[in-house]
């Protein structure tokens, strides 16, 4: 059925627009103040640009599917993203350092610069298997918010849950024909910018998981 996005536009709508309006000014207009913060505190910028831009794309899904924008227990999910970018400050120079390793001893195919971006984005988001098990990990805590206790991610509640298969057809296709060419771009950019990559990434994943949903609750 058609999908309807924005039926009606809301003074929320119109704080989120400035919210993502002034991130995306700070990069625009002060760059060489961004790059140099990035250099000087990675863990810390990363933390911040996960946290701000990834919960952003979280809370953009839960407003194009139940039409509101907080989801509950915002500064939990905020925490949790800002992990991934901890995260992720650490797997793009690891995943760097390691394909230069395996070119260097004679286990991976030397080539141009972008053929370099794909192999590193192969190895993070499928030979690494660091994509799957982020993702997972978002997953199960999204479980265990919503259900207000621990659960270990072999429960029944986490992998028997219903929603399982439904996530794991959109996560697993979205592996090789979303993340691996985004995310060829992502090591095509300076170090400094390939985690603000990821985060505006999380936000192109929530509008895609979001489209996804409506089509299958017929919204």
């Amino acid at each position: 059925m058609k999908f309807k996005l924005f039926k009606q536009f809301k003074l929320s709508d119109l704080w989120a627009t400035i919210y993502i309006t002034a991130i995306t000014s700070f990069l625009v207009l002060k760059t060489a103040e961004f790059v140099s913060l990035t250099r000087t505190f990675p863990e810390l910028m990363g933390f911040l640009k996960i946290a701000l831009l990834g919960t952003f794309g979280e809370c953009l899904k839960r407003r194009m599917t139940v039409k509101s924008w907080i989801p509950e227990q915002l500064i939990v999910r905020a925490v949790v993203w800002g992990g991934f970018g901890i995260w992720f400050t650490s797997i793009f120079p690891f995943c760097d350092g390691g394909v230069t390793t395996l070119i260097n001893q004679g286990l991976w195919l030397k080539g141009p610069e972008f053929w370099l971006a794909f192999s590193k984005s192969f190895w993070a988001n499928i030979g690494s298997g660091f994509l799957f098990f982020m993702m997972f990990v978002h997953y199960w805590i999204d479980i265990m918010l919503a259900r207000k206790t621990f659960l270990w991610p072999w429960d029944r509640d986490v992998i028997g849950n219903p929603k399982a298969a439904k996530w794991a057809k959109v996560v697993m296709p979205s592996m090789v024909l979303f993340w691996v060419p985004a995310h060829t771009i992502t090591f095509c950019l300076p170090p400094e910018w390939r985690v603000i990559s990821a985060a505006v990434l999380a936000i192109a994943l929530g509008f895609i998981l979001s489209l996804a949903a409506s089509k299958k609750e017929g919204v």
